[in-house]
């Protein structure tokens, strides 16, 4: 039962971080205390931090 409940924890969160990163960048960069890049630099830095660790690197 954990092992199905567990990962359906983690995937709920990781979807909220990335919802919050959709809806309102500048706002989620600002909660990982980083500073939002400019250009292609945004699709990476977004990338990046959601998309490999589910949060900021910094």
């Amino acid at each position: 039962m954990v092992l199905r409940v567990l990962p359906s924890v983690f995937g709920a969160l990781f979807l909220a971080i990335a919802g919050s990163w959709l809806l309102d960048p500048v706002g989620a960069a600002a909660r990982l205390q980083m500073e939002l890049f400019d250009g292609a630099g945004r699709s990476s830095q977004i990338g990046d931090d959601v998309g490999a660790t589910g949060r900021s690197s910094c």
